[in-house]
């Protein structure tokens, strides 16, 4: 294995686990009230997008830390969706 396969492993590996503690967070809290549903949706777009270009590049190792990532951020926004739903909070947006 490469420098560069060992680099590029690893930063996928890091972004992959990156969300881990705000997930961990909102089930320590029970709430989602302090995250933000901009950069949610945001960054579950850009996941998105991005397994969509390595599914046409083939670059494999992309749409699996891609798509990985992007599901967590879709438990987040879930969970933020349950938030404003226990709450009765009318304005999402």
């Amino acid at each position: 294995m490469t420098n560069v396969l060992i680099i590029g492993y690893s930063a996928a590996f890091l972004s992959m686990i990156a969300f881990f503690p705000t997930l961990y967070d909102i089930f320590q809290k029970k709430t989602a009230q302090h995250i933000s549903l901009y950069s949610t949706l945001l960054l579950l777009t850009s996941f998105i997008l991005w397994v969509i270009y390595g599914v046409r590049l083939e670059s494999w190792p992309l749409v699996v830390q891609c798509a990985f990532s992007g599901f967590i951020q879709l438990l987040i926004l879930l969970a933020i969706f349950c938030t404003f739903k226990k709450k009765n909070i009318k304005r999402l947006f």
